[in-house]
């Protein structure tokens, strides 16, 4: 894991004065993981990144971006090639 750690930043931001406390009651996520995820010991997979997105009320799309931000160095083609598969995939089909 990257020292940056783009995604729990944005996190911390979003929980602004609330306490983990607070989050866990409110969200129905562990605190543990909300630490977890804050401090960039560990990475949400997309189900807990919906439900951050949810919660906060802040777009899917914008918090799945920070984490490739977190997995990838910036310009690289592997973040390059994922942001663009993950974008496709937010398309709704054409029938």
């Amino acid at each position: 894991m990257q020292a940056v750690n783009s995604l729990g930043a944005k996190l911390r931001e979003l929980r602004g004065e609330r306490s983990m406390n607070q989050i866990e009651l409110e969200s129905g996520i562990p605190r543990s993981l909300v630490s977890r995820y804050e401090r960039g010991t560990s990475l949400p997979g997309n189900v807990m990144i919906r439900r951050f997105s949810e919660f906060y009320k802040i777009d899917f799309q914008i918090l799945k971006n920070l984490y490739f931000d977190d997995l990838f160095p910036e310009g690289s083609e592997e973040k390059t090639f994922l942001s663009n598969w993950f974008n496709q995939c937010l398309k709704p089909p054409h029938f």
